[in-house]
Order: C-alpha cells, then sequence, then structure tokens
C-alpha cells in the first residue's frame, strides 16, 4: 500500500508568468510568482493487485473507471473517448503498469481554482514513481506532471501549481532565463493575517472552459503572443505586484500586503474578460456593504473561488454563511508532498 497527500494553494501574485514562454514577451530578466500552499489536500492511495486489472476510483467524484490490463487501457486512450478520470489514466500509461488500484481523494471543491488538479496530478505520479522504483527527482516529477496535464487539458499550464504542492508552504518562484528559483519565504506574519482578515469563499464551479478553450489563461496566453491590446502592459504590471508583494512579505508589512492584493486584481480583470465571473460578481455586490480591504480571485479566474480581506471578518463570515455561501476553511501547508504510507 502507498499512501500519498499533496496539498493545494492560493496564488497571491503573479499567475499566468508561469506559463511559458509568456514571461520572455513580458519582461527580459526575472518574472516571479507568489503562492501559499494550504491544507485542502489530496491524498492519493495504491494498492498492488495479483491480476492485471487496473482500476481507478475518485471518491469526491464518485466514478469508478476498470481495465482488464495495461493493453486495454492503451485502447482506451487511442478511442478518444473523454474521461473525468484522464489524468490518472494517462500517468499510468506513462509509468506503464498495470495490476494497480488507484483511489483517489480531493477536499477541494471541484473547480476551486486552488490548482487541484495539478496537486492531484503531483500526488498520482509521485505515488506512482515510489511503487515502480522509478526515482524520479521532483524536478522530475514536475515536468512529468506538467506533461501529463497539457495533454489532457489542450492548453499551456503553468507550473506553480506543482511547485506548491510539492514544497509546501509560502513560495517566491522566480523565472529567469537560464534557471527557477523556489525562495521559502517567511510566513508567521501571512499566517496570522490570513487568520484574523481572509475569508476563502467557493462561488461554484467555472463553465467547462477547459475543453472549449475558453480559458482566461488560454485567451491571455493568445492575446500575449499575438501582442493584442494592453496584455502585456497589465502583465508587466502584474510581475511588479508579484515583486512588491515579495518585498512586503519579508518587510512584515501587512498594509502594503493588502495593497499588492488590489493592485494584482486591478490588473488580472483587464487582461480578459472571463477572468470576472457573474458568479463574482453577484458576490462582491452581495457583500457591498460589508467593509472589504481587497479581494484576490483564485487561479485562472472564471469562477471558483475568491479570497476576500476584510477587517470585519466575523461579520463577513456569518453573512455568508446565513446565504448559504460556501466558505473554505484554510491554514497553510509548511509541508509539500507527503508519504503517508509506503510498505
Amino acid at each position: 500500500m502507498i499512501k500519498v497527500r499533496t496539498p493545494t494553494r492560493i496564488d497571491l501574485a503573479g499567475g499566468t508568468l508561469d506559463i511559458y514562454p509568456i514571461p520572455h514577451f513580458v519582461y527580459p530578466r526575472i518574472y516571479s510568482t507568489v503562492n501559499l500552499a494550504i491544507n485542502v489536500y489530496n491524498e492519493i492511495e495504491l494498492q498492488k493487485l495479483e491480476s492485471s486489472k487496473i482500476i481507478i476510483h475518485s471518491v469526491d467524484l464518485q466514478r469508478d473507471i476498470e481495465f482488464d490490463n495495461f493493453g486495454s487501457l492503451h485502447k482506451f486512450l487511442n478511442s478518444d473517448e473523454p474521461s473525468p478520470l484522464m489524468l490518472a489514466i494517462k500517468s499510468i500509461y506513462f509509468f506503464e503498469i498495470d495490476g494497480i488500484e488507484m483511489k483517489i481523494k480531493s477536499e477541494a471543491p471541484r473547480g476551486s481554482g486552488l490548482g487541484n488538479s495539478s496537486s492531484m496530478l503531483v500526488g498520482i505520479v509521485s505515488a506512482l514513481n515510489l511503487l515502480t522504483g522509478k526515482d524520479y527527482s521532483d524536478e522530475e516529477i514536475l515536468d512529468i506532471s506538467q506533461g501529463i496535464e497539457t495533454s489532457v487539458l489542450k492548453i499551456p499550464t503553468g507550473s506553480q501549481d506543482y511547485i506548491a504542492a510539492l514544497n509546501g508552504g509560502l513560495n517566491r518562484i522566480e523565472y529567469g532565463l537560464q534557471e527557477t528559483k523556489i525562495t521559502k519565504l517567511p510566513s508567521d506574519m501571512m499566517v496570522e493575517n490570513l487568520q484574523e482578515t481572509g475569508t476563502l469563499c467557493y462561488v461554484g464551479e467555472p463553465a467547462r472552459y477547459q475543453t472549449t478553450r475558453e480559458n482566461p489563461n488560454w485567451e491571455i496566453f493568445k492575446s500575449v503572443v499575438e501582442n493584442k491590446g494592453d496584455t502585456i502592459y497589465h502583465l508587466n504590471k502584474i510581475n511588479s505586484v508579484s515583486n512588491d508583494l515579495f518585498k512586503a512579505i519579508n518587510a512584515g508589512d501587512w498594509i502594503s500586503v493588502i495593497s499588492c492584493f488590489s493592485r494584482e486584481s486591478e490588473h488580472r480583470t483587464k487582461l480578459v474578460k472571463t477572468v470576472m465571473s457573474d458568479k463574482i460578481v453577484s458576490l462582491l455586490y452581495l457583500i457591498k456593504d460589508i467593509e472589504i480591504d481587497a479581494y484576490k480571485i483564485c487561479g485562472a479566474g472564471g469562477g471558483g473561488s475568491i479570497l476576500l480581506i476584510s477587517p470585519d471578518k466575523e461579520r463577513l463570515d456569518s453573512f455568508l454563511k446565513e446565504r448559504g455561501i460556501i466558505t473554505i476553511d484554510f491554514k497553510v501547508s509548511q509541508k509539500g508532498l507527503e508519504i503517508l504510507e509506503n510498505k
């Protein structure tokens, strides 16, 4: 039995800049993303079977798929038949293994914008890596996971979600021309203030843009490559915000952190219209009479989750609860990938 666990994340600033080669269109030297791993987990269990069967079970999706052997899995992939378990199927195909049962449990709501699919994939690839004895490094696990997810979504993906899942904690990720540098940042100030003023609100699953190429990141990607509108200008501004957030965190300056959240949202919502979904607009209107210092749309936007910063958090949480709006309790996850069982 192998059991692993991976955290999801809140992207605090600089999202989309982690999608290669967008940064090279935006800034010639250093561009960065800041994210926080949170204790909203994915858990993967692998069990060897005596037969050659391959069984995949998703607890939260309540979906199962079964193959007689590796050959039947390969045949399924060649059929181009869709499956909500495709990330797991393609991972097993990559490792060329059968005779296993996989159980997947995700705590994040579907389409939450918390990097859940990437976190789950890091867990799946890591568990299969242990089972097969391939001994891939963390960097290789990241590359494999990103390649598999890109092949499933059919759009470019960034790397920050995999890094949060592998490393945990509060991270600054710098993308230079020659290397990617990951710096663990001091998290005490952020954790304390987020617990006192931060509410992570889930507004519902976004439209199924992954298969229609209406994902905001895909729209931004095309606009960058084609140099449309003010996209590159706003991404440059977002990069500046990310760098300023790094300085504010190191200085323990929460007021400047709040300012960075506001500036990030200001420029992100101007990238493409689909970043600000109708559900988020409705939520912000609903809470208009409650003091909100800043908000941060999680992930690519278009739905999912939003981080609200309010000095009146107790009132805000009570207001949302009374109206049946889902909030996600979270704390920082200092640990990334954890091996819970390996025997």
